[in-house]
């Protein structure tokens, strides 16, 4: 799972129709992707949201 929202400037996501379509954030998951083998599904989450998961 791949965490972005509105908190991220457009360098790290560029969204479309709200799609994540392009940006850092992608690319580096995309590599991931590639190197492990695996999926990855990209969530649009409040900042505040990721901030009380972490701390769970």
């Amino acid at each position: 799972m791949a965490s972005f929202g509105a908190h991220n400037a457009e360098q790290y996501t560029v969204m479309e129709t709200n799609q994540l379509v392009e940006g850092i954030i992608k690319d580096i998951a995309g590599e991931l992707v590639d190197e492990l083998d695996i999926e990855v599904l990209y969530i649009q989450t409040p900042r505040k949201l990721i901030f009380a998961i972490k701390y769970l």
